[in-house]
C-alpha cells in the first residue's frame, strides 16, 4: 500500500515512513498542496507535487528549474539499456510541445519516490534523442516488484523489463537521504 509523503517546507524536505530526501525548494500552494524540487544529481532535477492526504505523488523529470530547462526521458538505447537524456526545445518554441509524452512525468505511490531517486542518480546520460519509440512510458519505468512474489514493500526491487536490471531497494540499500 502506498504511504502518505508529508512536506516539512522550514526544512525542505519530503518525509515518508523509514525515509526522507531534501528538497532544493518547496513551495506551498492552496488545500495543503505542495511542489518540491528535489535536486536529484548534476543536470536533473525532479519536481514532485503532493499534497498531505495524497498517497501518490506527480512527478516530473527536468534539466534544472521547471518550464525553464529542458525536460529529461528515461530511454532505451536499445538491448534493454536505459539511459537518461535531455528532451531538445520543440522548433515551435514551446516547452511543453517538446515534452508532451516524452518527458519523465507519471503518478507515482509516495513509498516509490526514494527509489526511483536512486536509479535516477545511477542513470547514465546520452545524447540519443528521445522519441515516442525510444522513452520508456508507464509501467515499463518504476514498477517496484519482489522478483518472484510480484509485490511491492521493504526489500522491493526497481526493475525495467526486458533489461535483465534488478535493483535491490530499501533503507539498508540507500533509499534514505544520507544528508538528512
Amino acid at each position: 500500500m502506498a504511504e502518505a509523503v508529508t512536506v516539512v517546507p522550514g526544512e525542505r524536505q519530503l518525509v515518508g515512513e523509514g525515509w526522507s530526501l531534501r528538497a532544493d525548494h518547496v513551495e506551498m500552494l492552496k488545500g495543503n498542496v505542495w511542489h518540491a524540487l528535489i535536486g536529484v544529481r548534476r543536470g536533473l532535477k525532479l519536481l514532485v507535487t503532493g499534497s498531505d492526504q495524497d498517497r501518490e505523488l506527480d512527478v516530473e523529470a527536468w534539466a534544472g528549474e521547471p518550464e525553464e530547462t529542458d525536460g529529461v526521458a528515461v530511454i532505451d538505447t536499445g538491448a534493454g539499456t536505459i539511459r537518461l537524456a535531455r528532451v531538445p526545445l520543440c522548433s515551435c518554441g514551446v516547452r511543453g510541445c517538446g515534452n508532451a509524452g516524452i518527458q519523465l512525468a507519471k503518478w507515482l505511490p509516495g513509498n516509490e519516490l526514494p527509489a526511483l531517486v536512486e536509479l535516477l542518480r545511477e542513470l547514465p546520460w546520452t545524447e540519443t534523442i528521445p522519441t515516442s519509440s525510444n522513452v520508456l512510458h508507464d509501467d515499463s519505468l518504476a514498477a517496484i516488484e519482489g522478483p518472484e512474489t510480484g509485490s511491492s514493500g521493504p526489500g522491493s526491487y526497481l526493475y525495467f523489463p526486458g533489461s535483465g536490471e534488478v535493483f535491490p531497494l530499501g533503507p539498508e540499500n540507500g533509499a534514505s537521504d544520507p544528508d538528512s
